[in-house]
């Protein structure tokens, strides 16, 4: 019974967040282990190539991760209690400030990645099926057929507008300064370029050029009490493999036609990049942990990102481990002990090995940086598989009323706050690319170029705000950002500072004491010879360290959470508060 439960979940996932071309093949066992860096300073990670070797039967591991996927909870937990007590560490005062305000930049939250209704699965899961009773009743009440068919293109321009609504709301809502759109090909590139970023002129938007006078971003008017003014939304589309974005008007059809993946030849693959950068538009494809995107080909694009963490494969765990789709259960219940709906991603938010295994592959050869891909279709529905609530119960969801009735009426699972688990409101919460932006450039412009030079870092900011993180290099007296190369330098040192968690705008009001919350953050060194190793490791928020740059190498950080000061958060799911999360993925130092 329960392998037809996680055949229909498969189904539905990969519908969910699927190409336009061909169906996503995630890697499943990746998603379920626990891929965090567990090396002790000095000693050498396997090297990331010979993990891939194999695209289909390697088992991926950096330093000392889960022999069994399956294993993972239990191992976090593990990792969790052995955090040591914060100690005391001594202060570092570069000869530069820290803080990348006093470098010229302001700090800028959005999302990349994302669709709306100009996706053929963007709202609901097709839109050639999408049906309501109102639009049933259009046979009924009319007689002509194209009577109909008005009547039903009415109704579900109605339903797809309300959905544009809630999209519009959501960035606002949740204070995210940008959004680069990724549409798959089918109906938006039939859009004009205003149309396809959603442009309303009457509620306040503003379409901003480039510096070449192409249309490039939509400034997009928030609500009045947003806790913004405004946020853009820029152009992007999904393809199979294929995800360039911040592209300005108008879009070549190469663009939307030949993918990046290694099945493509490589001057074909190399032409539609090109195209797309000829528009301003940053090479970045998705879903690196498929297997028909490999490091070889990521390097001889070159690609200038690839993505480090997807929500789509993330998902995944709920088909493979059951465990995880019972819990849920509570995030559908009201009662006085059930979790914070919103918290619900915490049940999937685990590492992409393959993603970080080939970033950290890519990066000896390449300048290459990476962003947090949100992929919300906000399409996710369940079939009904159950007569009634009683016969579901006892053949599938014993101790679990919530998806027997969710199961048994089928459409979006909606959570114990009334909204659909995968509501763009919802999922926005979830995570961020925080982008560090030139203060002197126009704002749309400087956006794009942050992203685009990877000086920027993810954070799954559900768990918390990440306040104070810093990460950058000296080299002769002068910085070095994230996602920049030095090269003929004679002196260069690291310096970061490890990130205070503070209260979200969202929080729920049980949103613990922050200091409660429990941080590790790892300084990872990759090279040629020795591969990924963590090179120091310090517990604890707000300290500052440096490190001496001694050959060539690039280094990069990640923050991991046990987020204790979420336990009464979570209710009766209070165990989950003493796991360990990734936190944050800072891009790279290239020092060759």
């Amino acid at each position: 019974m329960m392998k037809h439960i996680t055949a229909i979940l498969s189904v539905l996932l990969l519908i969910a967040c699927g190409g336009s071309d061909k169906t996503p093949e995630d890697v499943l066992k990746d998603s379920a282990g626990d891929a965090h860096l567990t090396d002790t300073p000095g000693d050498a990670s396997t090297d990331a190539k010979d993990q891939l070797g194999d695209e289909d039967t390697a088992e991926v591991e950096i330093g000392d991760t889960a022999d069994d996927p399956g294993d993972a909870a239990d191992d976090q937990s593990e990792v969790a209690q052995d955090i040591q007590e914060e100690i005391w560490y001594p202060e570092v005062n570069p000869p530069l400030p820290f803080g990348p305000e006093n470098r010229g930049y302001e700090h800028k939250t959005g999302i990349v990645h994302i669709h709306s209704r100009w996706s053929h699965d963007g709202c609901f899961p097709d839109h050639a099926e999408i049906t309501s009773p109102e639009i049933e009743a259009c046979a009924v009440n009319n007689q002509e057929q194209v009577e109909i068919d008005q009547c039903k293109a009415d109704i579900i321009e109605e339903m797809l507008n309300n959905c544009v609504n809630e999209y519009r709301n959501a960035p606002c809502a949740n204070g995210k300064e940008f959004m680069f759109q990724t549409d798959h090909p089918n109906y938006v590139r039939y859009q004009s370029f205003e149309n396809a970023l959603h442009y309303r002129p009457l509620e306040g938007d503003q379409m901003l050029r480039d510096d070449q006078d192409r249309l490039l971003a939509n400034k997009m008017k928030c609500p009045a009490g947003s806790p913004i003014d405004y946020t853009y939304i820029y152009y992007g589309i999904e393809g199979s493999q294929q995800m360039p974005i911040g592209m300005a008007d108008p879009i070549p059809d190469i663009v939307f036609d030949i993918s990046y993946h290694d099945a493509i030849p490589l001057e074909h693959a190399q032409a539609a990049l090109a195209a797309a950068q000829e528009q301003g538009g940053i090479g970045l494809i998705c879903h690196p942990e498929q297997k028909d995107i490999s490091v070889e080909r990521i390097v001889a694009m070159p690609l200038e990102l690839i993505e480090i963490f997807n929500f789509h494969p993330a998902l995944m765990v709920l088909v493979e481990d059951i465990t995880s789709l019972f819990t849920l259960d509570r995030f559908i219940s009201d009662d006085d002990d059930a979790p914070n709906p919103d918290l619900s991603v915490m049940l999937v938010l685990k590492p992409i090995e393959k993603d970080v295994l080939k970033f950290d592959e890519a990066v000896k050869s390449i300048r290459l940086g990476h962003i947090l891909a949100t992929d919300i279709h906000r399409n996710v529905e369940v079939p009904s598989i159950c007569s009634d609530v009683e016969s579901c119960q006892e053949n599938f969801f014993k101790d679990e009323p919530n998806l027997a009735r969710l199961f048994t009426v089928g459409g979006p699972a909606i959570l114990s706050d009334g909204d659909r688990i995968d509501s763009y409101i919802r999922s926005l919460k979830w995570a961020s690319n925080h982008a560090w932006v030139d203060k002197t450039a126009p704002e749309h412009l400087a956006i794009r170029d942050a992203i685009g030079k990877a000086r920027s870092y993810s954070a799954f900011d559900i768990l918390g705000q990440a306040d104070g993180f810093d990460l950058f290099a000296v080299v002769d007296e002068h910085p070095l950002e994230m996602g920049e190369e030095a090269k003929n330098y004679t002196d260069a040192k690291i310096y970061f500072r490890t990130p205070t968690v503070v209260k979200p705008l969202f929080a729920s009001a049980k949103f613990g004491d922050p200091k409660d919350a429990e941080i590790v953050t790892k300084l990872i060194k990759i090279d040629a010879k020795q591969g990924s190793q963590v090179v120091k490791e310090v517990v604890g928020q707000g300290w500052t360290f440096e490190h001496p740059v001694d050959g060539p190498a690039i280094y990069r950080i990640e923050v991991w959470m046990t987020p204790k000061h979420l336990a009464a958060d979570l209710g009766d799911l209070a165990w989950m508060a003493d796991q360990q999360y990734p936190w944050i993925y800072s891009n790279a130092l290239f020092f060759r």
